[in-house]
């Protein structure tokens, strides 16, 4: 591992304090820190998107959106990435902001083990004929542009149309999940 790349969300982390001590713990291992280019981080240089395959691993700072985000802005890259949760509750990030640099050095070691994440594609088929890919780290979100009428869609997984019964199922389960108490 020589290249790491930092993605830190400013607003969870107030003037990327933890970001650059991350950045100068990195460096004084002897590797290269890099941050994306749109997101200066003082002590990092800067990386453009087009060069993001550089990176040997990507530190995120900040919550679940702020992984989702760098998940994103790394897409159809084989970057693992390593989430610092600077937020309240992440599932996304599992490590906490005091046990970081301790963490970091794990990883550093080689003390860890990839988990490889499913991602989501959605294919929208509108009723003028034309169709939009959507991608997804997490999950999709179906709402009406409006507030008349009822939703239509249908829904396949690997090409397999799934039931109303299934869909609404998976509805309920979601709703039973995100609404659980604590």
């Amino acid at each position: 591992m020589k290249n790491v790349l930092i993605y830190a969300n400013e607003g969870r982390d107030r003037g990327l304090c933890h970001s650059v001590r991350l950045a100068e713990l990195l460096r004084a291992e002897g590797l290269s820190v890099f941050s994306p280019a749109e997101k200066e981080l003082p002590g990092a240089s800067p990386l453009d998107r087009s060069e993001a395959a550089l990176a040997d691993l990507a530190v995120v700072l900040g919550g679940d959106g702020t992984v989702i985000r760098a998940a994103h802005w790394l897409e159809g890259l084989e970057v693992p990435l390593v989430g610092v949760n600077l937020g309240h509750l992440g599932y996304m990030t599992e490590i906490s902001e005091n046990e970081s640099a301790e963490q970091l050095k794990r990883v550093l070691r080689g003390e860890f083990r990839v988990e490889r994440r499913m991602k989501l594609e959605a294919v929208l088929r509108w009723a003028d004929g034309h169709e939009e890919t959507l991608r997804a780290v997490n999950d999709f979100v179906l709402r009406r542009s409006d507030y008349s009428g009822a939703i239509s869609f249908s829904a396949e997984v690997n090409g397999v149309p799934l039931t109303v019964t299934e869909i609404v199922r998976e509805i309920m389960f979601s709703l039973r999940t995100s609404a659980a108490p604590g």
